[in-house]
C-alpha cells in the first residue's frame, strides 16, 4: 500500500509519538507502507517543522530538520512532472494530490480539511490517519 502523508502527520508523529500519525509512520518503517514524497513536499516539512508556534515542541524543533533529510532519502521519490490545482483555498495543497497521483499511491493521509473534504481524486482515498488505520487492520485481517 502506497501512501502519501501530509506535513500535519509528519508533525504530529513528532508531537505525539504514542499517537495515531506516529503508528502510521512506524508501519512504514517496519516496511508495512510505502511512503511516496515529493521534493515540494520535503521542503513543506522541513518548513513547518521550524515555524515560531511548534517551537514549545523541543522533539519537533530538534527532530524536524534531521526528519525530513531521512525522508528525502528512505521515501519513494517522485519529481510530478506537471500541477494538479483542484483545491481552490490551500494552493500547497495541491502538492500532495500530484504526488499521491504521480507516485501511483493509494491513499493521501492528512488532518486538513481542505484535502480531507475532497475524499477522493481520481481514486485515491483522502482519509485522516485513525482512517487509515482501520483499514490497514481490516486489510490484515482479510488476510488471515
Amino acid at each position: 500500500m502506497r501512501i502519501v502523508p501530509d506535513a500535519n502527520v509528519f508533525v504530529s508523529a513528532l508531537i505525539s509519538p504514542t499517537g495515531k500519525s506516529a503508528a502510521i509512520l512506524k508501519l512504514w518503517k517496519k516496511g508495512k507502507v510505502e511512503v511516496v514524497t515529493s521534493p515540494a513536499i520535503i521542503d513543506e516539512i522541513a518548513r513547518v517543522t521550524s515555524y515560531r508556534k511548534l517551537k514549545k515542541y523541543a522533539r519537533v524543533n530538534k527532530e524536524g530538520k534531521r526528519f525530513a533529510r531521512l525522508l528525502a532519502k528512505q521515501t519513494i521519490r517522485v519529481n510530478p512532472p506537471s500541477t494538479i490545482n483542484v483545491v481552490k483555498s490551500d494552493e500547497s495543497d495541491n502538492r500532495y494530490i500530484e504526488c499521491a497521483y504521480f507516485g501511483k499511491a493509494q491513499f493521501i493521509v492528512t488532518g486538513d480539511s481542505h484535502l480531507l473534504e475532497l475524499k477522493k481524486y481520481k481514486g485515491i482515498y483522502i482519509v485522516n490517519p485513525a482512517s487509515l488505520l482501520t483499514i490497514i487492520q481490516l486489510e490484515k485481517s482479510k488476510k488471515v
